[in-house]
């Protein structure tokens, strides 16, 4: 199915390669908003001459992926599957199922294999996260410039559906969605609204530009028959509340009819017939197989959708292309004036007898030619995208700081891989926090001999963090790296590292992705990983939860950790980490995260971790960390909804 002149205004004359980026695909999968516009999109750069790839993001290798593959090819359009491109076995095992953990890997492989000149990607669930963490971090997409998506997002979503943050899921997806808008050089939204409420909420979103709208071709013609049964369509997973609630509204219009991609499942059927018979009322269930073959069956059966977004997206952009007749919300007439010539089709979204005198008024509506074409729009032309983002050139010198205590040959190990980093100017200190081991103190004098270019410093035992501490006086560079003496870093530690400071200068720090190994480095040479610690990045909110920041094997700006008084030497708890990165972005500093492991963690069983009780652990932790001064009002926002939210899914 083609959309009639569903089209942007053109952003790409000089761009050859383009990559647009799903996690659900129209027409086979998904009625959502992104998914209809890289359909529509898509195919319209292709129609221009521009080499257009299609990710999708699949859930499984078993993912069919030859019809939807003729329909994109048909359109020009080459579609490739994340099943395709993901090291899959180690994704699974050390990762986990995160789909932006999965994407970040595949789009990088497949931009290595075709440099494409723009990628496009929603920022909805966070899934562009790591992608946009890369693109900071200078992790990959140079010279490539990546353009967000602002389609609905959660806290959108909730503040629709009037209810707070129920998980801690909930809370780091939205902390997933705002760094990425915020980080994005370039950003899109389906509606200015969507914009407008971003920015009210507290994200930083001064470099967004709502999306140009779509046109539509002149002539779309008469609109048929006057339209009788009220239809809820699109997305289960989004309208199947609001239609089980309108149901039960004991409505006027007695016969209903739901278009749904998924099957319900016994608890919908049980919800669904319990509404009928509330409402009084009669469903008649339509499951396309197909998207595209949707808007046939709704105009045969003289269907009018409930289109419920409030936004003018390209849900409601389909709907008058397909000449399919439609009631819609009143926020809508804000964004597309035109409407309000038609206000008695519109309707308040949480009031069922205004949806119902709407779909009234739609059944007497006589000509649906004049809605149609009065979504006709003169696109304005967005200003040119930022350009992307290059690679740093300087090389200030970078001190890392490794600790010892009684850890004796282990941290020869260590020392070996700070050996061989790639990076031309580094500075390493050893610091002994007083052994009291005497082959582990003889082990530490032996590597003075073998590795003659670290310094290295003996220090009475002044507990765990005081040796970071005394690196962090003694630092002479802008930045330092801290390693745990039983650690492995890999060779590009260094350098990935200091190029993520480089680009960044409101960065105050960047930790890394970690795989966890068990006691022996053959382990990790042979890749036989037991886990993997992947930051989210710098959320004082979510922090509150979880350690989502990063391990201490980071690099910091120094001036940054002198500010807040480095570490707490009087902190007995092995959370160390997790605090001093609380501490770090509650007074307002700016944490970020390269999405590589950068470091291999020994999981040892006389570890510290391991062998310090984990209750007086977080006891001490809670004790210690509290709301920072210089916390965004976005985030005491944040807070504030999250244990509110938290205390109510009890």
């Amino acid at each position: 199915m083609n959309l009639p002149g569903f089209c942007l205004a053109d952003l790409s004359s000089n761009m050859t390669s383009i990559c647009y980026v799903t996690g659900s695909l129209y027409p086979v999968q998904s009625f959502a908003d992104w998914p209809l516009e890289v359909w529509a999109r898509a195919g319209a750069d292709a129609a221009r001459g521009d080499k257009v790839t299609v990710l999708w993001l699949v859930a499984s290798r078993e993912m069919d992926g030859e019809t939807p593959r003729r329909l994109y090819r048909e359109r020009g359009v080459e579609l490739v599957t994340s099943a395709e491109l993901e090291p899959y076995l180690a994704v699974d095992e050390i990762f986990g199922r995160d789909p932006a953990l999965r994407l970040y890997p595949a789009l990088r492989k497949l931009h290595h294999e075709r440099t494409f000149d723009r990628i496009e990607l929603p920022a909805g669930e966070g899934l562009s996260l790591r992608v946009i963490q890369a693109s900071i971090a200078g992790s990959g997409f140079d010279n490539t410039v990546i353009t967000l998506h602002l389609g609905k997002f959660g806290e959108w979503n909730r503040w629709r559906k009037r209810r707070l943050s129920l998980t801690k899921e909930d809370i780091k997806r939205d902390f997933a969605e705002r760094e990425s808008v915020e980080g994005a050089e370039n950003v899109r939204a389906s509606s200015a609204a969507l914009m407008t409420f971003a920015a009210e909420i507290g994200w930083e979103v001064s470099h967004g530009l709502p999306a140009a709208p779509p046109v539509f071709s002149s002539g779309v013609g008469e609109g048929g028959a006057a339209p009788q049964l009220p239809c809820f369509v699109g997305e289960k997973s989004e309208e199947w509340a609001d239609f089980l609630a309108l149901l039960g509204a004991r409505s006027s219009l007695p016969r209903w009819l739901a278009a749904f991609t998924e099957k319900l499942d016994e608890t919908e059927r049980a919800r669904l017939q319990k509404a009928v018979r509330s409402g009084g009322g009669a469903v008649e269930l339509l499951a396309p197989r197909r998207w595209d073959t949707l808007p046939a069956a709704l105009r045969e059966k003289g269907a009018i959708v409930v289109h419920s977004s409030g936004l003018a997206d390209a849900r409601l952009r389909w709907l008058a292309a397909e000449k399919v007749a439609f009631v819609f919300a009143r926020e809508t007439m804000d964004e597309i004036p035109a409407l309000t010539e038609f206000s008695s089709l519109a309707f308040e979204v949480s009031d069922s007898a205004s949806i119902i005198r709407a779909l009234t008024s739609a059944r007497s509506f006589s000509d649906w030619s004049m809605i149609f074409n009065a979504l006709q729009q003169t696109v304005v032309s967005p200003h040119p995208p930022v350009p992307p983002r290059s690679r740093a050139t300087a090389t200030p010198r970078v001190l890392i700081t490794v600790s010892h205590y009684n850890l004796g040959r282990l941290m020869e190990e260590t020392l070996e891989a700070l050996a061989v980093q790639d990076y031309p100017a580094v500075d390493v200190l050893v610091v002994d926090d007083g052994s009291t081991d005497a082959a582990a103190l003889e082990a530490f004098r032996a590597m003075k001999e073998e590795f003659p270019a670290f310094e290295f410093v003996e220090r009475p035992h002044e507990g765990y963090w005081s040796p970071r501490n005394f690196a962090i006086q003694q630092c002479a560079a802008p930045y330092i790296i801290v390693v745990d003496g039983d650690n492995l870093p890999v060779p590009q530690m260094a350098s990935r590292f200091v190029e993520a400071m480089e680009r960044n200068a409101g960065m105050a720090a960047f930790s890394s992705y970690i795989a966890a190994f068990a006691e022996t480095r053959e382990a990790a040479r042979a890749g036989q990983f037991e886990g993997a610690h992947t930051p989210l990045g710098g959320d004082p909110v979510s922090g509150y939860f979880e350690n989502v920041y990063g391990d201490t094997n980071s690099i910091f700006r120094i001036e940054a950790i002198r500010a807040i008084g480095g570490f707490r030497e009087n902190f007995r708890c092995s959370f160390g980490d997790w605090e001093i990165f609380h501490r770090l972005v509650g007074e307002g500093h700016r944490l970020g995260v390269v999405p590589e492991v950068l470091l291999h963690y020994r999981r040892r069983r006389a570890g510290m971790i391991r062998q310090s009780p984990l209750y007086p652990n977080y006891f001490a932790l809670f004790q210690t960390i509290a709301p920072g001064p210089a916390l965004r009002s976005a985030d005491r926002r944040r807070l504030g909804h999250a244990l509110h939210g938290l205390a109510l899914a009890r």
